[in-house]
């Protein structure tokens, strides 16, 4: 639908609030502009919605926004913030500005539409690959962004030469600005009517979510504030909190932002976590201080917060405290080692609780494992250990037999994730595959894509540069993680639906980075435990086919291939 400025008025308090001019957003709020009022020509909230966006039905893969600011309400607005910002945040100003939107009847709850990503940078469940259509369809939606975003700075531009020449102080340059926004808008124009999937925010919901500045709408609303309020997606305000870019151990003052304008020399702008041994104190600078006052965690509990509480699809808060990504992009989890220590305290129902689509907290947890695993000097070296979260979870009883609704065990999460690092996280993902398997859980067992978990391990690929050594640590890694699926009763021989064997799956192994270090050691590896290279699947092709076809193995395979074939 094309967009049209209805209310010119609701247009310009909304600029002034993102660009923080908070004179001109009290001038326009005394002057009887109304903070919840659209400036489009959207009937509703809810157009262009599907009435299933969050049901139950999409429990196994729920919606993925893409941020456009251009259907943001005024509150929204007035952080300064994006999801995953790393702009600084002018708090006191942001203060300023919500307090006067809320003072003047701006609604915290309001809902606002959102674009859904159909495709998403996120693997869900162990053997999903990455949707190809992404980056394409990121970039139309920013695009479309844009050009909505066009239409609003031409309807403020013609707005002030109205006003300029009512008042006799018209200057034609400014007609240039317009002209060349018009010249700019006409690349992207057509992207306005690119088919979109919306789904429907809440103001306090989103702030929470994005790990933004929320603290003047808990103070404006003081008792008042609705702790249970559920946005259309089912989750309360402490269910978004568990899901936050910052997450539930984070002070309520406490933004994303504090970490992520860090100065490698001078350290992090404000650190959110007020704990006293926190991850984040050997960043902090100089001249910087922690936030105080109360976690979202305990502040949800002083509220009454109810914490057994689940959302559309089922998921509890141990469930989302593994989730903690909402657009579409990812980065470091935050901490979460109070509030999860709390849960499985307080809550130990919540461990063995399945969501809708029958995913375990102990799922995501070691999914969870699957985020960045490369130290980066602007992160603590501590905050990579992720496996603490599945060793709390299986010291408190949680159930290693479980499977999720596609069939996935223990062993297919693990397999699908880090099984094969090179790095210490590789080593405490290979205890924990010791750990299931001597719980019994079956290394034969396949999930409903017909996969184990052995398959599943032999198609991830390890990019990792080359370096020296890289040929006997990745064939020793494979010869560790393959001989325990053996001891347990794994037949490698035994071929998949398609009539392949693991070294089928080896020699397609294939890597954005160009070459896959651990494909060629793990195809030798095979190789000499007998696995035949010349053998053919239900398409007639051997591994050696595929092998040749793959550029990530291939380098090393053209060397070697008249001794392999012999």
């Amino acid at each position: 639908m094309l967009l049209e400025v209805r209310d010119i008025a609701a247009l310009e308090l909304y600029e002034a609030v993102g660009e923080g001019r908070i004179d001109r957003v009290e001038s326009l709020l005394a002057a009887g502009v109304e903070p919840n009022a659209r400036f489009d020509n959207l009937e509703s909230v809810f157009t262009g919605v599907a009435e299933d966006w969050a049901s139950e039905d999409k429990s196994s893969r729920p919606p993925l926004f893409n941020l456009d600011q251009t259907e943001q309400p005024a509150l929204r607005r007035a952080t300064g913030e994006s999801e995953g910002s790393c702009s600084y945040l002018d708090k006191p100003k942001a203060t300023r500005l919500m307090n006067a939107l809320l003072q003047h009847g701006a609604d915290p709850y309001a809902l606002y539409r959102q674009p859904i990503l159909k495709y998403r940078y996120v693997r869900l469940y162990p053997g999903q690959t990455r949707d190809e259509e992404v980056d394409d369809e990121a970039t139309d939606l920013d695009r479309m962004s844009f050009a909505r975003r066009g239409i609003m700075e031409k309807a403020l531009g013609l707005e002030r030469k109205h006003r300029d020449l009512e008042q006799g102080v018209y200057d034609p340059s400014r007609d240039e600005f317009i002209g060349d926004f018009e010249g700019s808008l006409d690349d992207v124009i057509e992207y306005l009517d690119l088919p979109v999937n919306y789904g429907v925010r809440s103001v306090v919901h989103a702030l929470l979510e994005g790990g933004m500045f929320v603290q003047p709408i808990f103070d404006f609303l003081g008792d008042t504030l609705d702790v249970e309020r559920r946005d259309p997606q089912g989750r309360t305000l402490f269910l978004a909190a568990c899901r936050s870019r910052v997450g539930p151990d984070a002070a309520t003052s406490g933004v994303y932002g504090g970490l992520s304008t860090i100065n490698y020399d001078t350290g992090i702008h404000e650190n959110p976590y007020p704990q006293a041994e926190n991850l984040w104190r050997e960043f902090e600078a100089k001249n910087s201080k922690a936030c105080t006052g109360p976690t979202f965690l305990s502040f949800f509990i002083s509220r009454g917060a109810d914490l057994l509480a689940v959302d559309n699809y089922g998921k509890n808060a141990l469930h989302l405290l593994f989730t903690y990504t909402d657009c579409a992009w990812i980065g470091l989890p935050p901490p979460i080692d109070t509030t999860l220590a709390h849960l499985i305290k307080t809550c130990p129902s919540l461990i063995n609780q399945p969501d809708k689509a029958g995913s375990y907290p102990l799922h995501l947890a070691i999914w969870r494992m699957n985020s960045i695993m490369i130290p980066a000097r602007d992160s603590p070296a501590s905050i990579y250990h992720f496996e603490t979260a599945v060793d709390s979870l299986l010291a408190a009883n949680a159930d290693t037999a479980v499977r999720d609704g596609r069939g996935n065990t223990l062993l297919h999460y693990l397999a699908g994730s880090r099984l094969g690092e090179r790095d210490r996280m590789g080593d405490g993902q290979r205890r924990f595959l010791r750990r299931f398997l001597k719980d019994g859980v079956d290394p034969r067992a396949r999930n409903a894509a017909g996969m184990t978990a052995l398959e599943i391990f032999c198609t991830v690929s390890y990019d990792e540069f080359g370096d020296e050594g890289f040929y006997d640590r990745y064939f020793a890694i494979a010869q560790d993680v393959i001989g325990q699926f053996e001891k347990a009763g794994y037949n490698i021989q035994e071929t998949n639906a398609k009539g392949q064997t693991l070294l089928h799956l080896v020699a397609g192994i294939t890597s954005s980075e160009g070459i896959s270090w651990s494909a060629w050691p793990w195809f030798q590896l095979l190789r000499s435990k007998g696995l035949d290279p010349m053998a053919k699947d239900g398409e007639g092709k051997t591994p050696i086919d595929i092998a040749e076809e793959n550029e990530s193995i291939n380098v090393w395979l053209l060397e070697e291939r008249e001794s392999i074939v012999a």
